[in-house]
This record gives structure tokens, sequence and C-alpha cells, in this order.
């Protein structure tokens, strides 16, 4: 599917549906405590589907209660001789489960699409000499069998937190306590210090100490039933957000004015830019069962910034979207980690922002781009089958003087299947359509 996208104000009420990455945290969380935990405000998306592909592949009974809504029913545990799960191009997914499902078959058969085989697997790699591991790749499928079980592990922070919280799920379910010692650099710290929230609110006993060192502690106590809601998802509002502050307004519910989620800091950041945000307190259970936060944004041009984007990486593509509209020169440092994400993030954005006359420069591990206040394009753009270039890219067009088509812009089902509809619906002219 392409998408084409004229210039358009834009001005929205929105109650955005929850993290992704909290999602994950909660789902798995649940199946570990197996005592019939409600989620409420749920992701739905592919990636989401990968983990549930999970819990479906362990034979769980999955009860969606509402559209966003599931209860996940008690069961006894059972053990195959192959495990397959499908898990789609959900890294999340993939890297979080594979030392659990280790636990429960012989041979684990992951199912993955392209751009997941080709992403790096290196900390669970490096301990297959440590433990009785192996993992093979193909062009369809990593093949895993034997355990992951060790009571200390030395972990290379610059490659991906998502280890860490695989290892950390696994000593859950072991009940085992260990240490992870992290060797810095520690990149995207903030969403291991999500996964430790999540798990020690399900009463689990976790510690993380001078930023390096993770302790699991062995045991848990026992959680009755609950309910629980997540809070709205940063990582797809970052580009609404955005939007706002260039060309119009947001009001939007359900965003945690103290989320820890990595990409909360596209509020800090646009802050510093001269972004008008701000988040008011109201009363609104339509929108929210235990948050009722307000933000909004009004549009004004920003100023450019000089920003450290290795805890929050996967900001990268609109905050370079939004610098280019921004007055003045924004230098974003950290930036080759985009390199190795659904796609080479880096080069995508680099080769479509130059082909829509952006002053654009990488070099040494840092991006300069010089904004100015308009552009006049007419112009075909390739997502590269990857979400957050084509919702980035999407925020340009409703910015650009004339019409910009996007290629494979259903990629965005990846983490947000209603991106484009709920661009629309804040649209004020009739911007966006299907090709």
């Amino acid at each position: 599917m392409n998408v084409k996208i004229y210039k358009s104000r834009f001005i929205l009420e929105h109650k955005f549906s929850g993290s992704k990455s909290l999602t994950h945290r909660y789902l798995i969380g649940a199946f570990l405590l197996n005592n019939g935990i409600i989620l409420d405000n749920i992701a739905i998306n592919d990636d989401i589907t990968a983990t549930l592909n999970f819990l479906k592949a362990l034979k769980k009974e999955i009860v969606f209660t509402s559209n966003n809504s599931l209860y996940i029913k008690p069961s006894k545990e059972l053990h195959f001789d192959i495990l397959t799960i499908d898990v789609l191009a959900s890294a999340s997914t993939l890297r979080f489960l594979l030392p659990l499902s280790l636990n429960f078959a012989k041979k684990v058969v992951f199912n993955c699409n392209e751009s997941l085989i080709n992403r790096p697997l290196d900390v669970y790699l490096d301990l297959m000499d440590k433990c009785n591991l192996s993992i093979v790749k193909n062009d369809k499928q990593i093949i895993c069998s034997g355990s992951i079980n060790l009571d200390y592990y030395e972990i290379d922070g610059s490659i991906s937190s998502q280890f860490i919280t695989g290892l950390i799920i696994n000593a859950l379910y072991l009940k085992k306590a260990i240490t992870i010692k992290v060797i810095k650099p520690f990149y995207s710290i903030d969403y291991v210090k999500m996964t430790i929230d999540v798990f020690n609110k399900l009463v689990y006993d976790i510690e993380f100490l001078n930023d390096d060192t993770i302790i699991v502690h062995q045991g848990k106590n026992d959680l009755l039933w609950d309910n629980y809601f997540i809070e709205g998802d940063y990582s797809t509002a970052s580009n609404f957000i955005a939007l706002s502050c260039l060309n119009g307004s947001l009001t939007s519910y359900n965003l945690n004015e103290n989320s820890l989620q990595a990409d909360y800091k596209i509020i800090e950041i646009l802050k510093q830019m001269g972004g008008n945000i701000r988040f008011i307190k109201e009363n609104k259970a339509l929108y929210s069962i235990n948050n009722s936060l307000l933000l909004k944004g009004v549009a004004k041009q920003l100023k450019g910034i000089d920003v450290d984007i290795a805890n929050c990486i996967d900001l990268g593509p609109i905050l370079m979207v939004v610098a280019s509209f921004a007055n003045g020169t924004s230098h974003f440092k950290n930036v080759d980690r985009l390199k190795i994400k659904e796609s080479n993030r880096l080069k995508a954005m680099i080769d479509n922002l130059t082909l829509l006359n952006v002053n654009i420069k990488y070099k040494d591990n840092e991006v300069t781009i010089i904004g100015k206040k308009e552009y006049y394009n007419n112009v075909t753009l390739n997502s590269f089958n990857d979400h957050r270039i084509a919702m980035a890219l999407s925020v340009f067009a409703l910015l650009n003087n004339g019409v910009i088509i996007i290629k494979d812009a259903q990629c965005v089902n990846k983490s947000e299947p209603q991106f484009f509809e709920i661009l629309k619906k804040g649209c004020k002219e009739n911007a966006i359509c299907y090709e």
C-alpha cells in the first residue's frame, strides 16, 4: 500500500492505545504469574501479535474482554519436543522470549520475517560456549535448543537492552537469583528501568545498582488476581506531538507525565526546542482508568538543538523531521545504532530527507541538519518497510507544500495499524489517500 499526502493543518483530540513496550512486558508478566490478570488498554499491532503467538504456542487461553482488554486464563504448564513460535518481525518478542522458551521444549523454532533474521543476536550467541545452548539461523527460522541458566552475566550494553530483559524474564521464571553486569556504554537504559518497574509492580524483587548492575532475587511473592491499565504509547504519540508543535494542536489522553518509556524524551526535547507542551490534570473517566493527563501543543517554529539520542535512538527519524523545519542548526549525536533497526534507519532518513531538499549531513556518528521554515516537493519516498520511517515521513508530508507519496506504508501495522486513520481524523483538509 502506498499513501499520498498533501499539506494540511492538524488539530486532534485522541486517546492513545497502550505502550507497545509495556504491553509486551505485562503479557509476559501475566504468563509468569499464571493467576488470571486482566490487562486494559493493550496495544494491538503486529509486534504484540508475535508475543501473543508465544502464549498461544504454549496453549494459553486468551480471552479478549473488549477490543483493547484481555484476560489470560490460568493453566497447567506444558512441555513439547518441538515448540514453534511465529515471531514475525518483532525483535522484542524474539529477544525477550528466547531464553524463556527453552524451558518448555527440547527444540524451539522461531519463524521470522527477513528483517528480523538479519538483526543481531550477539548476546545470546556469545553465551553458547558458556551454556548448553545451540542457536542456528536459516533464511526464515532461528532454531534453538539447550538452556540459559547462569548465575552471573556480563553483557555488552551497546547492542540492545532487549537481551537484558530476556535474561531477567528467564530468571524470574526459574525463580533463580542472578546478577547481570552491564559493560558500558549502556544504551537504551530506560527500557531496562521499564522492565524492572513492571515486574516489581507484579511483586517480583529486582534491584538496579549504579546504573550498571541488575540483581534478580530468588523467588517471588504471590500476587492475587488484579487489573492493570497500560499507559498510552509515546512511540506512536511522538509523531503526533511533533506535528502538533510544528503545525496545529493535540489534546491527548492516557499519556503519563512521569513515564519511564524511552520515547517520553520527545517531550523534553521538543520543550528545549521551544515547543508549547504542557500537562493538565483532568478527570475524564471516558479516556482513562487511572490516568487523566492532558497534553497540548501549539504551532510555532522551533529552534535547532544539540542532543545525544543514544538512549532514545528510536526517536531519531521523527527528530530529524522536526529539525528539518526548525530555525537554525541541529546536531544529533550517537546515531549509528539507527543502522541496525528494522531497516538502516540512518540511511533511510538521509536518503529521503536529501530527496526532500533538506540540508542534512552525516559524519562520525553524528547527523547535522540546517532547518528552514518551508519546503516545496512533489516526490515519492521509500519507507524501507519500516514503521518509524513511514510515520516520520508522514509528518514531513503534512508540512510540505506539494504532494508526497510514501511507498509500502502498510508497515505501520508493526506498531499502530490505525496510524493513518488517526492522522486523517486530525487533518483539517482532505490530505491523505491510499493508492
